[in-house]
């Protein structure tokens, strides 16, 4: 993986990473860690400012499409094939896991850090309260299999991508509770 420096375009770093495919990379929301998902289905959890590698996640059940990291940089998210979501503390490495039935997809943060939404293989989306680490609301619909979250800035909102077919797509947006 390399680092650019998009000012100037100049290579910052090279950060070696394991042999095959890296299928994704997201920065967290503080710029101080950066995520891979890579061919083996494992995520690896790198240090930006130094290129080292802190920790390597083994997703239960083998598999994971999706990850999102908290506004705030402290957490990251994923979802396995066995319908568990994983939330890990980037610091510490410490693990809280929730679990809804089916497989889980796609997770986002809300922006303030008290919600996540998953969507499942099944079409619904639950949100979550990471509080209590209960679902508060399950939406149910013909989004169809790997809805795609996305909160608004505010948290007032989340829109869900659905694909009931291969050739209509549609957008759902849903209210929440601030």
């Amino acid at each position: 993986m390399k680092i650019f420096d998009v000012s100037t375009g100049a290579l910052v770093r090279t950060i070696g990473t394991p042999k095959g495919s890296t299928y994704a990379v997201s920065y967290s929301g503080d710029g101080r860690h950066l995520v891979t998902r890579h061919e083996d289905s494992s995520l690896r959890i790198w240090d930006a400012a130094t290129g080292r590698e802190l920790r390597e996640i083994k997703p239960p059940g083998g598999h994971t499409h999706f990850f999102a990291f908290s506004r705030d940089g402290r957490w990251m998210a994923f979802g396995g094939e066995d319908g568990s979501i994983r939330r890990i503390d980037i610091e510490t490495g410490q693990e809280r896991r929730l679990d809804q039935p089916g497989e889980t997809v796609h997770v986002a943060f809300h922006p303030a850090g008290r919600h996540l939404a998953a969507s499942t293989g099944d079409g619904k989306v639950w949100v979550w309260d990471l509080t209590s680490d209960k679902p508060v609301r399950t939406i149910a619909s013909d989004m169809g299999y790997g809805a795609r979250l996305a909160f608004t800035p505010d948290g007032r909102t989340l829109a869900v991508t659905a694909s009931a077919s291969e050739t209509k797509c549609a957008i759902h947006v849903f209210g929440m509770k601030p």
